[in-house]
């Protein structure tokens, strides 16, 4: 339980920087709904988060399980990012 306080704060922080980039990329794309958002979103999951998260799957053979649980948090966490952006 030490550092929690930091653990904590770093990851609102990687959250509002993750955030800000996927808003940045919405304007580019001249996104102005809440769908359009979301689907940004996802391609955004899986171009990017994806294949990154595979690696250490593929490289270390890290278990599937954590590999699912983890890719599926990111997907839920861009869906509602990009669903406040887009709202």
């Amino acid at each position: 339980r030490k550092n929690w306080g930091r653990k904590w704060g770093c990851n609102f922080l990687l959250g509002l920087g993750l955030a800000y980039f996927l808003a940045f990329f919405d304007s580019i794309l001249q996104v102005t709904s809440v769908g359009d958002a979301m689907f940004s979103a996802l391609t955004i999951w899986l171009g990017f988060v994806v294949p990154v998260q595979l690696f250490p799957v593929i490289w270390q053979n890290r278990s599937l399980k954590v590999f699912f649980i983890e890719t599926a948090f990111m997907l839920l966490s861009l869906l509602v990012m990009g669903g406040i952006i887009g709202a």
